[in-house]
């Protein structure tokens, strides 16, 4: 399995949090994540926090995908747009087009999803992960996307 990233494609390693803050009272962006599990997959083990519910049909999407050990959110699919994960806990193998890249906590992985792609968890522990999908103005979203 090839470590990330590979050639062409964007990767970065987080660092240590800053003590920085925001002071700014104008917190009307700032929402929380409404929790939902998946009903139209039949994998188990799989729950999403939808943080965009309140963007309005924006082409930005985020979620965070909770995934037990040994599954996968869902299998290996294509769309358009800018796609990236950040690997918020556990680990989980990156699969585009055939190759596989170890993903560990704090590292994120920015792709063509237009390529065949999927992220699955084989540790044994559970994985949670940041996804930002950026979508053409106007996409309208498909199941399992």
């Amino acid at each position: 399995m090839a470590r990330w990233p590979p050639s062409g494609l964007g990767a970065f390693r987080m660092r240590e949090a800053s003590d920085r803050r925001c002071d700014t009272e104008d917190r009307k962006h700032i929402q929380r994540g409404i929790r939902m599990t998946f009903l139209d997959h039949s994998v188990k083990g799989i729950a999403r926090y939808l943080l965009d519910e309140a963007l309005g049909g924006e082409p930005l999407h985020l979620h965070i995908s909770e995934v037990g050990p040994g599954e996968r959110a869902h299998p290996p699919h294509r769309h358009g747009g800018l796609e990236a994960f950040y690997m918020l806990e556990g680990e989980g193998t990156l699969e585009i087009d055939g190759e596989s890249f170890l993903l560990r906590a704090n590292e994120a992985a920015v792709f063509d999803p237009q390529k065949l792609h999927g992220l699955v968890n084989r540790s044994a522990a559970p994985m949670r992960y940041l996804v930002v999908l950026a979508r053409e103005a106007g996409h309208q979203a498909r199941p399992g996307e």
